[in-house]
């Protein structure tokens, strides 16, 4: 990095001839000239603008002269925002980013119709009570543990306090979702003496990134909890922002079912017996009815009515079945027949029950999952031996899968299980053999690259990773394209056919640009 003086010293010495020291000089030019550069290289992105820093340089003119050519202001305290006030920007020129905020800072950017910057997930109550929820927020967010360029802790900003986990920030934009927020920006936090200049494009492909899967999932049905009428009141925005069906979820309160109806949702998740007398249910499939919208009925083994856990002593399959006739009853007496069932259990063996007999005793669409599944590595599997058997056997028409993780597992998981039971079509079929003592490459670290890779390949091919060349890719004759490991070198071969032999650290590249090619 090589930084050149706008003046020489000489300049310098004739300027403190007439001026008393200390004084900073600053180049106008230089930095309104960058200010235009940096516009004109993000032209392409319509409604970019450049947030400067106030705490980096507090001078009134300086940032006066930054408004002029585009620029928005990033502020950190109420002093800051003060300034901004007085120099007119107003709305979406202000960012406010503070990880430490006094009472009455988040009110103030709120009046000024700037954008609040949340560095916390904890923050969203905060705020909430400082000046409620605005339409549009933004979160932080800290990538550390992804990557270091330069010199540890300077350019790693796992080390730095700012910001939100990749769980934190999912979790965090569903709460301000729910809160009626409509708009979301996300902020990362640099690291502290940046030396390098590869770490701004490799953050923003990491922002860009996160972007992404926040917005599209790849699920195929969006469900909502419905708490309250403000939550109501997001429905219209989030069908506009999908393409894909939204269900509401609703407990106890049937007014909220009519105005989630009426804001034109495709399905409504309640338990008719949970709402009341006769008349509400009968409101509630009446709205329905009008507009097509199915009710589904979800009941699980912590739900279960006194005189149905009175009748079986305690929860049993039979139990959770008679329970879900029972509330599809209570929309039947109405006729009302748009109805999805759902009897999930955390018990892999009692759910499948519960779903063989509902199966048995009606013609209602079955809603499979396994309830409180736990943490990622547990409730991928018990969700598969659960939904898995029971679409094996032809059950079930709609499945989600429940973990305690990031939600957009959940989405990657059921997919997974679906192309492993041949339900899904679309997409790559992934195989990959266990090590053995024939193995001379790290299968175990290649394979795991090469299905990471894969993730989001949309292409309807099956894919092979092999230990060994000897038997490799006659094993994997079936695979669309495959890699076969051998002594420090491997092949590419398709349907069995070798078409490369390359070196081992270049296996995984070579595999990815023949699938490019497919």
């Amino acid at each position: 990095m090589n930084k050149k003086p706008f003046v020489t010293k000489e300049q310098v010495e004739e300027i403190v001839k007439k001026y008393p020291t200390p004084f900073h000089i600053y180049d106008e030019k230089g930095f309104m000239e960058n200010a235009r550069k940096v516009n004109e290289a993000f032209s392409w992105n319509k409604g970019f603008r450049e947030y400067f820093a106030v705490k980096a340089t507090p001078n009134p003119f300086i940032i006066k002269k930054l408004k002029e050519a585009g620029c928005g202001v990033d502020c950190s305290s109420a002093t800051e925002l003060m300034i901004a006030d007085k120099l007119g920007f107003r709305n979406d020129e202000i960012m406010f980013s503070s990880n430490e905020t006094p009472e009455g800072e988040f009110k103030y950017c709120n009046e000024l119709g700037g954008i609040i910057n949340l560095d916390d997930i904890t923050m969203i109550d905060y705020m909430e009570k400082e000046c409620g929820i605005p339409e549009t927020v933004s979160c932080r967010f800290n990538p550390g543990g992804i990557f270091e360029v330069c010199n540890g802790i300077m350019d790693n900003p796992g080390d730095s306090k700012y910001g939100m986990t990749r769980e934190q920030i999912t979790e965090a934009f569903k709460i301000l979702k729910s809160k009626g927020v409509k708009n979301f920006g996300i902020h990362a936090f640099l690291a502290s003496n940046t030396v390098t200049n590869e770490y701004y494009p490799m953050l923003a492909k990491t922002i860009f990134q996160l972007a992404v899967e926040l917005e599209k999932a790849g699920c195929q049905i969006i469900r909502a909890a419905i708490p309250n009428k403000d939550a109501v009141k997001l429905i219209p925005a989030l069908k506009q922002a999908l393409t894909i069906p939204v269900v509401v979820d609703i407990h106890f309160d049937y007014k909220l079912a009519l105005e989630a109806c009426a804001a034109g949702v495709d399905k409504i998740r309640i338990n008719p017996g949970n709402i009341g007398s006769d008349d509400r249910v009968k409101a509630v499939a009446d709205a329905c009815r009008q507009r097509n919208i199915p009710i589904r009925i979800g009941v699980n083994s912590g739900s279960l009515e006194k005189e149905i856990l009175a009748k079986y002593g305690h929860p049993t399959p039979q139990a959770l079945c008679d329970s879900a006739l029972y509330h599809a009853s209570l929309l039947e007496k109405f006729d009302f027949n748009d109805i999805v069932l759902s009897m999930k259990s955390s018990t892999v063996p009692f759910m499948v029950k519960a779903y063989e007999l509902a199966n048995e005793q009606c013609d209602y669409p079955l809603h499979l999952g396994v309830t409180e599944a736990g943490t990622e590595r547990m409730g991928i599997i018990k969700s598969a031996a659960g939904i898995g058997s029971l679409l094996l056997h032809g059950i079930g028409d709609t499945i989600r899968v429940s973990l305690t993780a990031d939600p957009v597992k959940e989405i990657y998981a059921a997919n997974d299980i679906l192309k492993a039971l041949g339900l899904k079509k679309s997409g790559v079929q992934f195989v990959s053999c266990p090590t053995c003592g024939r193995t001379r490459i790290d299968l175990v670290k290649i394979a795991g690259e090469v299905e990471n890779r894969l993730k989001d390949c949309k292409k309807n091919i099956k894919v092979a990773v092999m230990g060994c060349v000897v038997n490799g890719p006659g094993e994997a004759r079936e695979a669309d394209i495959g890699i076969a490991g051998g002594d420090g070198c491997g092949l590419v071969f398709k349907k069995g056919v070798v078409i490369r032999k390359v070196p081992e650290e270049q296996l995984v590249d070579a595999l990815m640009d023949e699938i490019d090619k497919l």
